[in-house]
């Protein structure tokens, strides 16, 4: 499993803002990465069309209390939605004052239209029969998803909602 961390310590130059929001629907931590200057840009999806870092973009991240779920929502430098990246996670919690938490490999690509995509299974799967995590881990990572699946995505609006409020908090636009 690979240990996380909000602030994003791998980008060279970022801002970052981490803070407690507890709201309708919501109570948590959020945190603002503001990518001001990136080692270099990434890309990923089937084609590497979608870009998820680069030069002026910026990640809203959601760490809900009491879920295994981690919910980021990437906007590119004129402040578009790229997309919502949900990873499945354990042992979410607080060290030397920021979010940190263990990556559980099941991911959910949303695009901005609400298509979704479960990604990483394989990996989640080989990383089992590796020793690296347990049967009970891999359940929780599929529950975890499916907590996330059945509270945003089958009522998008919420997490359009969500990810407004959260945005208003760091005083973000962003056009979604």
């Amino acid at each position: 499993m690979k240990r996380k961390t909000a602030n994003r310590a791998n980008l060279e130059e970022n801002v970052f803002t981490q803070k407690r929001l507890k709201t309708d629907g919501f109570e948590g931590y959020i945190a603002c990465v503001r990518i001001e200057k990136a080692n270099k840009a990434i890309f990923v999806g089937r084609d590497n069309d979608v870009c998820i870092i680069n030069d002026g973009y910026c990640w809203i991240e959601m760490y809900p209390d009491d879920e295994n779920y981690a919910i980021t929502t990437i906007f590119d430098n004129k402040e578009n939605l790229v997309e919502w990246y949900v990873d499945a996670v354990l042992n979410c919690n607080i060290e030397k004052g920021i979010v940190c938490y263990d990556d559980l490999y099941l991911d959910i690509s949303v695009k901005p239209d609400g298509q979704w995509t479960m990604l990483d299974e394989d990996e989640l799967l080989q990383a089992r029969d590796e020793g690296e995590i347990t049967q009970n881990e891999v359940d929780l990572a599929f529950d975890a998803l499916k907590n996330f699946k059945e509270k945003y995505l089958d009522n998008f609006k919420n997490l359009r909602k969500l990810t407004k409020t959260v945005c208003d908090e760091f005083s973000f636009q962003g056009k979604f």
